[in-house]
């Protein structure tokens, strides 16, 4: 996934939708604390007033006290499995390094949220792996290049000559241990009686080597339709008095204030479509089934506007928006299934027109 912190705001800030915390958001985190210097607690995650990072997908991503010691302790070095309570509830606050790129609902996100964000690994495997692939489930080394390795990637295994793609369904990094390692290790870690014993345990699970358990299905293609319904971006003036310059400041806080609340969402669903606010944009009936003919995607996201375009153009105008019809095909190489058709039919291009939406197209090939 590619996937990076674009800045840090409260843990309970709502104007964000909460992301989902797998592999390469914990990696993202991790890597922006490497960079950055950071040094807090999982206590100042949840209760600092910029310790909760916005990734690039638009999201807040929240962690447990223990599971954010977790990233701070890695973030550091120290990768013992107890080390997570080094950072977990607290720490020397002479010493603390807080998030100085602070983002809330009102900074202008659009050009650094990513709309697709799956990526394309390549890995060489031995003949076992590559022929274990095909029952949907694999074990790798933790490999530095798969790092950022998610659910929703492509994964391509080389051997011998031959190539096989694959989509990621799940991922789990964990020691290379039997179930029944595993119970007989857990029982001396919390033997509390024998010191000796516990050292040698965890001495044997340091030791033990991290390994992927990579679950795979056979890859298909995707696509997204969803009307994006957002703030136009303030325009550059030069104000040559002062009562322009009030006029305009007074203009820009009217719009903030009218997109600062859930008014728009509550317009839309009057209208029968279903709304997410982000910030000062909005999406508007996202549509995730795919379908070959696109088209039938985009009336699903259109069809309850269908026939109330003047209202629709109306609330353009009344929240000064900039709006676009966003398609998101994803072609998948390798995918059994054909191609998506996506030359627009009669009825979408009317309804762009009447309405003055935009179209907005990203095409990825993976």
């Amino acid at each position: 996934m590619k996937l990076k912190v674009l800045g840090w705001t409260y843990y309970d800030d709502y104007d964000f939708e909460e992301g989902t915390n797998g592999w390469a958001a914990t990696n993202a985190v991790i890597d922006d604390i490497k960079e950055h210097g950071y040094l807090f607690s999982g206590e100042d995650h949840q209760e600092h007033s910029c310790c909760a990072p916005i990734l690039n997908d638009g999201k807040i991503h929240r962690f447990s006290q223990r599971g954010f010691g977790g990233i701070m302790a890695e973030a550091h070095g120290y990768t013992k499995r107890m080390d997570y309570s080094l950072f977990a509830f607290g720490i020397n606050p002479d010493a603390a390094v807080y998030p100085t790129r602070e983002i809330s609902c009102y900074d202008d996100l659009r050009s650094q949220v990513c709309n697709h964000l799956a990526e394309k690994f390549c890995v060489n495997v031995c003949a076992e792996t590559f022929n274990l692939a095909q029952s949907g489930a694999i074990t790798l080394d933790d490999l530095p290049e798969l790092r950022y390795l998610d659910v929703g990637d492509t994964l391509i295994l080389r051997c011998n000559g031959q190539k096989a793609a694959f989509e990621v369904s799940d991922v789990n990094r964990q020691k290379d241990l039997t179930k029944q390692q595993r119970i007989a290790l857990q029982v001396e870690f919390l033997r509390f009686d024998d010191a000796n014993r516990r050292r040698k345990a965890e001495e044997i699970y340091e030791k033990t080597k991290t390994v992927m358990e990579i679950k795979l299905k056979t890859i298909e293609h995707t696509c997204k339709t969803y009307i994006s319904f957002s703030m136009k971006a303030q325009e550059e003036c030069n104000f040559e008095t002062v009562e322009e310059f009030e006029r305009w400041e007074e203009r820009q806080n009217y719009r903030m204030e009218v997109w600062n609340d859930f008014e728009i969402c509550q317009k839309f669903e009057e209208m029968g479509a279903k709304a997410q606010k982000l910030c000062a944009s909005v999406t508007v009936n996202e549509n995730n089934c795919y379908n070959v003919n696109v088209n039938e995607m985009i009336r699903q996201t259109i069809g309850c506007f269908v026939g109330k375009e003047p209202e629709f153009a109306e609330m353009i105008a009344h929240y000064d928006a900039e709006v676009y019809l966003v398609i998101v095909p994803c072609i998948k190489t390798g995918a059994e299934s054909p191609n998506p058709v996506l030359s627009l039919e009669r009825d979408v291009v009317e309804f762009l027109y009447k309405t003055g939406i935009k179209l907005d197209l990203d095409y990825y090939v993976l």
